[in-house]
């Protein structure tokens, strides 16, 4: 199987070779050092500058998070923009700077923009994680209206939100609507502990079953994934039953 798989790339790059004239004696390099000469030629010729820029600019990004705040922020002084603004709070969300990305999300939501989808369910996201639960709730009202809203992360979010301020039956139609079989896991532990919290050990035990069950059939490395989650699945499954 190799040996085909070899011979395919060595196909692959001799037509690479070819269509782009590059110098003869890569076809010697890929012929006489099949595995080695087909690496070196990929490096070299097809992973071109270009990409090696854009992966070197993502790593940086996961290494040193703060280097891309700065220069989002130096686009935002050259260029004043809707995408640049909200490229920046996107960044500062994921860094969990929910104050500042709720500033950037909110500079935009003026004009042609006040009723952007995107922006007002990353501000949101952003005002959810800062406790201020009624500003959710304002926003969720608003978003209601858009088919993406539904059964999504700023939904769900807006459903807490409706149940830390006392709008239960409210948080309870929204929050359901996530619970949907082998997916947000995290959710529907939410759901459950939602249910709990307002006495209703029946609900909240059928939601963790189901879990349970779904758990069996995931496969190693989903299982590893969603690893704590399930810890707290079986620790809430065994405190509500006794």
């Amino acid at each position: 199987m190799t040996y085909y798989i070899l011979i395919a790339l060595q196909l692959a790059c001799a037509y690479h070779i070819y269509k782009n004239k590059n110098s003869f004696y890569w076809y010697f390099a890929i012929l006489l050092l099949p595995a080695i000469g087909c690496l070196v030629y990929v490096i070299a010729q097809i992973f071109n500058k270009k990409d090696v820029a854009v992966v070197q600019k993502e790593f940086t990004a996961v290494i040193n998070p703060t280097k891309k705040i700065s220069q989002l922020e130096k686009k935002v002084e050259f260029s004043d923009t809707y995408s640049n603004r909200v490229e920046l709070g996107d960044a500062l969300l994921a860094i969990g700077n929910f104050k500042e990305a709720a500033v950037q999300y909110d500079a935009v939501l003026h004009g042609n923009h006040t009723s952007d989808y995107y922006a007002n369910t990353q501000l949101l996201i952003a005002l959810f994680e800062q406790e201020k639960y009624d500003e959710v709730i304002s926003i969720g009202e608003k978003m209601s209206k858009f088919s993406d809203f539904e059964k999504s992360q700023a939904q769900f979010k807006y459903g807490l939100a409706l149940s830390k301020a006392g709008k239960d039956d409210e948080a309870e139609a929204i929050l359901k609507k996530i619970d949907q079989r082998y997916s947000n896991y995290p959710e529907r532990l939410a759901l459950s502990k939602f249910y709990i919290e307002n006495e209703m050990q029946s609900k909240a035990l059928e939601v963790l079953h189901e879990m349970q069950d779904e758990y069996l059939n995931l496969t190693k490395p989903n299982k590893k994934l969603h690893k704590n989650t399930f810890i707290e699945v079986d620790r809430l499954v065994a405190t509500t039953q006794s």
